[in-house]
Protein backbone atom coordinates (compact mmCIF):
# COMPACT_ATOMS: atom_id res chain seq x y z
CA UNK A 1 0.00 0.00 0.00
CA UNK A 2 0.97 3.37 -0.62
CA UNK A 3 -0.02 7.06 -0.52
CA UNK A 4 0.46 9.13 -3.19
CA UNK A 5 -0.43 12.76 -4.07
CA UNK A 6 -1.33 13.54 -7.72
CA UNK A 7 -1.84 16.51 -9.79
CA UNK A 8 -1.61 16.77 -13.38
CA UNK A 9 -1.40 20.17 -15.15
CA UNK A 10 -4.01 20.54 -17.83
CA UNK A 11 -1.97 20.71 -20.93
CA UNK A 12 -4.31 23.79 -21.68
CA UNK A 13 -6.27 25.43 -19.14
CA UNK A 14 -9.57 25.87 -19.48
CA UNK A 15 -13.45 25.18 -18.43
CA UNK A 16 -13.48 22.25 -17.34
CA UNK A 17 -10.04 23.00 -15.47
CA UNK A 18 -12.15 21.37 -12.38
CA UNK A 19 -11.50 17.51 -13.79
CA UNK A 20 -7.63 17.97 -12.58
CA UNK A 21 -8.05 18.83 -9.05
CA UNK A 22 -5.11 17.61 -7.03
CA UNK A 23 -6.06 14.02 -5.37
CA UNK A 24 -4.78 11.55 -2.57
CA UNK A 25 -4.30 8.32 -4.26
CA UNK A 26 -4.51 5.37 -2.37
CA UNK A 27 -2.40 2.58 -4.18
CA UNK A 28 -2.42 -1.27 -3.29
CA UNK A 29 -0.98 -3.88 -5.42
CA UNK A 30 -2.93 -7.48 -5.06
CA UNK A 31 -1.17 -10.74 -5.03
CA UNK A 32 -1.48 -11.01 -8.58
CA UNK A 33 0.36 -7.34 -9.46
CA UNK A 34 -2.78 -6.12 -10.06
CA UNK A 35 -2.76 -1.76 -9.10
CA UNK A 36 -5.78 -0.98 -7.13
CA UNK A 37 -6.65 3.20 -7.06
CA UNK A 38 -8.63 4.67 -4.71
CA UNK A 39 -9.00 8.10 -4.16
CA UNK A 40 -9.37 9.48 -0.78
CA UNK A 41 -10.04 12.81 0.51
CA UNK A 42 -9.46 14.60 3.97
CA UNK A 43 -12.37 13.14 5.80
CA UNK A 44 -10.45 10.06 5.64
CA UNK A 45 -9.25 10.88 9.16
CA UNK A 46 -7.41 7.31 10.06
CA UNK A 47 -5.37 7.30 7.23
CA UNK A 48 -4.74 11.31 7.03
CA UNK A 49 -3.62 10.86 10.47
CA UNK A 50 -0.97 8.58 9.29
CA UNK A 51 0.83 10.87 6.49
CA UNK A 52 3.74 12.66 7.40
CA UNK A 53 3.77 16.16 6.79
CA UNK A 54 6.23 16.01 4.01
CA UNK A 55 3.54 14.02 2.42
CA UNK A 56 0.58 16.70 3.62
CA UNK A 57 3.20 19.74 2.05
CA UNK A 58 3.44 17.48 -1.59
CA UNK A 59 -0.65 18.13 -1.56
CA UNK A 60 -0.68 21.79 -0.01
CA UNK A 61 2.07 22.35 -3.21
CA UNK A 62 -0.27 20.72 -5.92
CA UNK A 63 -3.27 22.69 -4.81
CA UNK A 64 -0.86 26.13 -4.55
CA UNK A 65 -0.30 24.92 -8.73
CA UNK A 66 -4.05 24.04 -8.90
CA UNK A 67 -4.92 28.12 -7.64
CA UNK A 68 -2.54 28.82 -10.49
CA UNK A 69 -3.82 26.77 -13.21
CA UNK A 70 -7.34 27.99 -12.29
CA UNK A 71 -6.83 31.64 -11.87
CA UNK A 72 -5.38 31.50 -15.33
CA UNK A 73 -9.00 31.89 -16.29
CA UNK A 74 -10.34 34.59 -14.46
CA UNK A 75 -11.83 37.61 -15.89
CA UNK A 76 -14.60 39.68 -14.63
CA UNK A 77 -18.18 40.19 -15.19
CA UNK A 78 -18.45 42.90 -17.43
CA UNK A 79 -21.48 45.14 -17.76
CA UNK A 80 -22.58 43.67 -21.17
CA UNK A 81 -22.79 40.02 -19.34
CA UNK A 82 -24.97 37.91 -18.20
CA UNK A 83 -25.60 37.77 -14.64
CA UNK A 84 -23.83 35.48 -12.74
CA UNK A 85 -25.86 31.76 -12.10
CA UNK A 86 -23.08 31.08 -9.37
CA UNK A 87 -22.89 33.82 -7.38
CA UNK A 88 -19.63 35.22 -8.07
CA UNK A 89 -18.41 38.56 -9.68
CA UNK A 90 -15.83 36.52 -11.97
CA UNK A 91 -15.98 34.52 -14.66
CA UNK A 92 -13.76 31.35 -14.97
CA UNK A 93 -13.97 29.29 -12.38
CA UNK A 94 -13.88 31.54 -8.97
CA UNK A 95 -15.68 28.21 -7.12
CA UNK A 96 -12.83 26.18 -7.87
CA UNK A 97 -10.54 28.78 -5.84
CA UNK A 98 -12.08 28.86 -3.48
CA UNK A 99 -12.78 25.14 -3.18
CA UNK A 100 -9.04 25.09 -3.40
CA UNK A 101 -8.28 27.61 -0.54
CA UNK A 102 -10.72 25.84 1.83
CA UNK A 103 -8.59 22.38 0.63
CA UNK A 104 -5.36 24.07 1.67
CA UNK A 105 -6.15 25.48 4.88
CA UNK A 106 -7.68 21.95 6.38
CA UNK A 107 -4.82 19.97 5.26
CA UNK A 108 -2.07 22.94 6.51
CA UNK A 109 -4.09 23.05 10.04
CA UNK A 110 -3.63 19.03 10.31
CA UNK A 111 -0.25 19.27 10.33
CA UNK A 112 0.34 23.05 11.42
CA UNK A 113 -1.60 22.33 14.96
CA UNK A 114 -0.63 18.39 15.03
CA UNK A 115 2.09 19.08 17.56
CA UNK A 116 -0.01 21.26 19.99
CA UNK A 117 -3.28 18.67 19.81
CA UNK A 118 -0.69 15.84 20.81
CA UNK A 119 0.35 18.15 23.41
CA UNK A 120 -3.09 18.82 24.66
CA UNK A 121 -3.73 14.98 24.65
CA UNK A 122 -0.72 14.35 26.89
CA UNK A 123 -1.76 16.61 29.52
Amino acid sequence: MNYLFEYDTPEAVNESVSAFRPRWVKSVVDSDGVEQRIILDFANTQERESLTTEQVYVHLDNLVLYIKDVSQLITPIRLDDSVPTDGWHLNGGWGEIEWAKEETFRWWESVYYKDEEAEEEIA
